[in-house]
C-alpha cells in the first residue's frame, strides 16, 4: 500500500477511535481480541495482519504504550462472516493481564 493511502487511513481509524472510545492509556501487559467482521473470511495470517493499522492507531490514540509483545501479552484473532457489505467492520477488546509471579 502507497504510504500516502496508508497515512490516510491510519488518520481515518484514529478518528473513528476517538469518536467511539475515550482516549485513555490502558496500562500493559494487555491481552487484545481482535473480531473482523467482513462478508469474506481471509486466512488467518491475512486476517491477523488486518490488526495492523487498528493497532498502529490505538497506539497513535494513546490506549495503548505500544503493539509490541511487551505490551500485548496476548493477541485473539477470529472472524465474522456477515451478509452485507455495511455490516462489515471490526471489535477490539483490550484487558489488562495480570500475571501471576
Amino acid at each position: 500500500m502507497h504510504w500516502a493511502v496508508r497515512k490516510k487511513l491510519q488518520n481515518n481509524l484514529v478518528v473513528e477511535i476517538q469518536s467511539a472510545y475515550p482516549c485513555d492509556l490502558i496500562e500493559g501487559p494487555v491481552t487484545v481480541e481482535y473480531t473482523r467482521r467482513s462478508v469474506r473470511l481471509m486466512d488467518w495470517d491475512n486476517a491477523a495482519g488486518s490488526f495492523k493499522l487498528i493497532g498502529d492507531a490505538l497506539v497513535k490514540c494513546g490506549i495503548l504504550e505500544d503493539d509490541n509483545p511487551k505490551i500485548i501479552k496476548e493477541f485473539k484473532v477470529d472472524q465474522e462472516r456477515v451478509r452485507k457489505r455495511y455490516e462489515q467492520g471490526f471489535t477490539v477488546k483490550i484487558y489488562q493481564t495480570y500475571l501471576m509471579s
